[in-house]
């Protein structure tokens, strides 16, 4: 499992540079496979345990905007929980306009 460093905006509105355990493999929008562009992480609870981060899929064809959510753990990197959006199908058919 790949990991890798990056600034993270703390809650308390400074940064430090933070170890992330692995990268999402797919795109949430497209549901392609893809090395996402790093955009920016920012802790979304006190304390820091859970980190916002918003990636950029790197297809040509796409190039939507991704957030993933992270958890850190008890060695203090943070592990992936999941990304988001669903694709556009899956989120039309779980929370239907009108």
């Amino acid at each position: 499992m790949l990991s890798f460093t990056h600034l993270l905006a703390r809650f308390d509105g400074t940064g430090a540079v933070r170890t992330f355990v692995e990268l999402p493999a797919a795109c949430p929008v497209c549901a392609r496979h893809t090395e996402p562009r790093r955009l920016s992480a920012h802790a979304t609870q006190p304390g820091d345990e859970s980190v916002d981060f918003a990636f950029q899929c790197a297809r040509p064809e796409c190039r939507h905007v991704f957030v993933a959510e992270y958890r850190r753990t008890g060695g203090g990197d943070y592990e992936l929980l999941h990304d988001a959006p669903l694709t556009l199908r899956e989120a039309a058919i779980l929370a239907p306009c009108g």
